[in-house]
């Protein structure tokens, strides 16, 4: 084999290895996240947002006074008396993820669950759409 040959593929085994290590610090970030916000939360957990076509993981937590989500770009939340409006659909039969929608005004939040964590997310915030009013 020529040096180019071995070349590449040093450089695809490299590659491969630093992708597997940011990928374990990623859920070890997740990890450390859902400790530090499982402590004062009702609920946290894994889902992906979705922003546009793309889907980016995230970590979800429910407070008594804030929804919040948090990525590897950033933390977002939104105190629970702005949202407006909650719903779910699972509907699998016409090829409808598990989505928790959450409406605050003008903005429209999804994100994509598990069907066990969707679960989870009805139990704890469920859905309902009267301005102002909570179940």
């Amino acid at each position: 084999m020529n040096p180019a040959t071995w070349f590449i593929i040093v450089s695809a085994i490299g590659a491969l290895l630093v992708v597997s290590v940011f990928r374990q610090l990623a859920v070890d970030r997740f990890d450390a996240l859902a400790l530090r916000l499982g402590r004062t939360s009702r609920l946290v957990s894994r889902g992906k947002l979705v922003d546009g076509n793309h889907r980016r993981n995230v970590l979800l937590a429910l407070t008594d006074s804030a929804f919040i989500y948090e990525s590897s770009d950033g933390q977002s939340s939104f105190d629970r008396q702005w949202i407006r409006e909650v719903e779910y659909e699972n509907e699998k039969s016409v090829g409808i993820d598990n989505v928790l929608r959450l409406r605050c005004f003008s903005r429209t939040v999804e994100f994509v669950l598990s069907e066990q964590v969707l679960r989870e997310w009805q139990a704890v915030l469920p859905a309902y759409a009267e301005i102002g009013a909570r179940p």
